[in-house]
């Protein structure tokens, strides 16, 4: 497995849009996301922040044309809800250092 997140920025007042936005995530986005091996994106918002927590198989295939057209659509309908984050990184690799369900937890 591999897990990477992201920090990305609300724009001012596009909270519930762009929660709205994520109610009903068109049916091809998904799919081609589990066709690449995504095997979660969980995204947490705090105030204008948002976190992305993003698991693969690591196996990623290249990106298919048909994958950059799915990917071109869906960051039309929602660049207009970000603006950029100075000073970040952006997106980075995380490397596990403990988990609960692995330790006698949930």
């Amino acid at each position: 497995m591999h897990v990477r997140a992201i920090r990305t920025r609300l724009k001012a007042g596009m909270q519930e849009a762009y929660e709205e936005a994520h109610r009903v995530v068109p049916a091809e986005v998904a799919e081609n996301l589990a066709e690449r091996g995504y095997v979660e994106w969980l995204i947490f918002r705090h105030g204008q922040d948002l976190f992305h927590v993003i698991t693969t198989t690591g196996d990623e295939p290249p990106r298919s044309e048909r994958t950059q057209e799915i990917g071109e659509r869906w960051h039309a309908i929602m660049g207009p809800h970000l603006e950029p984050v100075e000073g970040d990184v952006g997106s980075v690799d995380l490397r596990l250092v403990w988990s609960l369900s692995e330790n006698g937890g949930a």
